[in-house]
């Protein structure tokens, strides 16, 4: 039986899937935060025994700050910053995995990732494993997240909205859906963007808008922060 002969299961995914947005969007963060400078940097003052941190879905340590200071042990924290690559998700582990080796040049490694972080640091467990034997990696802890994360987030997307086809690039629906999300984390959203959003073109037309609209809230102190969102 197709999902269109349980319309009661449709809607409570789809009031699931809304809830957890509200959820995950609802701390937040300060725009000027979003052009970190520093790789990776230590979060709290002890010196023994250090811990990595990847960051959410923003990039940045922020969300993770309150955490991290009250941890018992070295907590360091990747932010992506203008430098790192954007080419996959490889190649971000590969990249954080030389910035870490500055930090901490031997192992056993301590992974801790977040929800968004998780595939990269699942990433990086897997290459340090296999580049420097399966006792580099002590441990690798996930909080509220796994390295399947975004991908059943998009089949729970696809269920609830009735996408079909294997890839939810250039889906308007979705993009707007995400990138209103995430710049809810900074500013306040009129309601009529999303519907704005899904009008236009396709992914670049998107980025722009959502560019366009955060930096005429005037929160930046940058006086060029066109820069910062780049990386999207």
């Amino acid at each position: 039986m197709n999902d269109m002969a349980h319309p009661l299961n449709q809607q409570f995914t789809v009031e699931v899937l809304e809830r957890q947005l509200s959820q995950l969007f609802r701390f937040r963060l300060d725009v000027n935060d979003l052009d970190p400078e520093s790789t990776i940097i230590q979060c709290n003052k002890e010196t023994e025994g250090p811990v990595t941190f990847v960051h959410p879905i923003e990039g940045i340590a922020t969300p993770l700050n309150r955490v991290m200071s009250k941890c018992t042990f070295p907590a360091y924290c990747f932010q992506f910053t203008r430098h790192a690559p954007t080419d996959s998700i490889e190649s971000v582990a590969d990249y954080y995995i030389k910035e870490m080796k500055k930090v901490q040049p031997e192992g056993p490694y301590r992974p801790v990732l977040h929800r968004d972080g998780s595939c990269i640091a699942f990433e990086m467990a897997t290459k340090l494993q296999e580049q420097d034997g399966p006792r580099s990696v002590e441990k690798l802890i996930l909080l509220d997240g796994s390295h399947l994360y975004m991908q059943t987030y998009r089949n729970v997307y696809r269920h609830a909205f009735g996408v079909t086809g294997d890839t939810l690039v250039d889906n308007p629906l979705f993009e707007s859906d995400i990138f209103c999300a995430i710049t809810l984390r900074f500013i306040d959203l009129d309601k009529k963007l999303r519907t704005e959003m899904v009008q236009l073109p396709n992914y670049k037309a998107r980025i722009n808008k959502i560019l366009e609209t955060v930096i005429e809230s005037g929160f930046f102190e940058s006086p060029e922060p066109s820069h910062l969102l780049a990386k999207l």
